[in-house]
């Protein structure tokens, strides 16, 4: 069984050469529970704890609200579910329940009860995790670090689906980062060595043992004209891993996760720049991936300029937030009388 860090870990190497922005993360939509044997009232509840953790992912909360707003959806789960099955986990020992739910059904369940939904394009993080005190060298982790020291900080970031990359072991990154040019947090070094990875941000922790209890301190580089930091302290080290991804996730969600009614809105956008098939087919296929967007209309093309009709999730504002998420349109001025959004393509 392999989680979703490690399938965008493969992911984010293999996306190197292009453009950098928003992916679809796979498995929103999945869960697995563990149940003591495959009896069809054991399957019900365990069916509702798989949405739950679904939900859990797309509302961009810590916790889904106990009030009446997602019970409704919950005892739905058999019928929003598309598939399930049984698999042994990697332990050798139990079982696991593992469920697929309908995208559709579930985005318009949220929809109906005016919950927020955090679509499955989401950034991808190049991490920087520097580590020591806790019986091994300090180190800055890659992959197999993380799986074999920093568990805690893979299974957060599964469980709000977010994406991670990690830094390989090489030589390339040794002879260019080093274990205090992360400990120190030094931004221009790191973001000239995260290029390789084509991430959409880099979040750099460091963690260790202070004064008998763990402390991380957290910063997400390249978020626009500051940094953001945020500390955590716990008695244990994977409560302090636990705690740090987690509130990168609620800084995310509160940016990207859309609070969508059974309404959209129209709204035009013009795309300079658009000078090819490819731009065309490029500048479509990315405003139809992002979250606040449900469709889009080609109004005109002329000398370059593109005309789209949105129909979107949330405000003006919201929009410009999920665009600014990727590399792919930069905001133009706005005329004074204009009711137009601005935008050219990147190259």
């Amino acid at each position: 069984m392999r989680s979703f860090s490690s399938v965008l870990l493969a992911v984010g190497l293999l996306a190197a050469a292009s453009p950098a922005f928003a992916i679809p993360v796979p498995g929103l939509y999945e869960a697995r529970v563990p149940v003591a044997d495959q009896n069809p009232a054991l399957r019900e509840q365990a069916l509702r704890q798989a949405l739950t953790t679904v939900l859990v992912r797309l509302t961009g909360s810590r916790e889904l609200p106990n009030g009446p707003a997602a019970q409704p959806i919950l005892a739905r789960a058999s019928s929003l579910v598309q598939g399930y099955g049984y698999e042994t986990p990697d332990t050798g020992t139990g079982l696991l329940l593992h469920a697929q739910f309908d995208p559709r059904a579930v985005q318009a369940a949220l929809r109906g009860q005016g919950l927020p939904v955090w679509g499955e394009n989401r950034l991808a993080h190049l991490v920087w995790l520097a580590l020591k005190d806790d019986g091994s060298p300090r180190a800055v982790l890659d992959a197999a670090g993380i799986a074999a020291r920093a568990q805690a900080a893979a299974k957060a970031a599964d469980a709000r689906g977010l994406v991670f990359v990690y830094p390989k072991a090489d030589a390339q990154n040794r002879n260019r980062v080093t274990f205090d040019d992360v400990w120190m947090a030094q931004q221009d070094k790191l973001l000239a060595a995260s290029q390789r990875y084509n991430a959409d941000q880099v979040l750099v922790g460091r963690v260790s043992r202070e004064n008998g209890q763990w402390m991380g301190r957290w910063t997400l580089l390249g978020t626009g004209s500051a940094n953001e930091d945020w500390t955590v302290m716990h008695e244990s080290l994977d409560q302090v891993l636990d705690d740090g991804v987690n509130q990168l996730a609620d800084r995310e969600a509160q940016r990207f996760a859309v609070a969508a009614g059974l309404s959209a809105q129209d709204l035009l956008l013009q795309v300079a720049g658009v000078e090819s098939l490819k731009d065309y087919g490029r500048t479509l296929n990315y405003l139809r991936g992002l979250n606040a967007v449900r469709s889009v209309q080609v109004v005109s093309e002329q000398n370059g300029a593109m005309v789209l009709r949105l129909a979107i999730d949330g405000t003006p504002d919201t929009l410009a937030r999920a665009i600014a998420s990727g590399r792919v349109l930069k905001p133009e001025a706005q005329g004074v009388f204009s009711s137009t959004m601005n935008y050219s393509l990147v190259r």
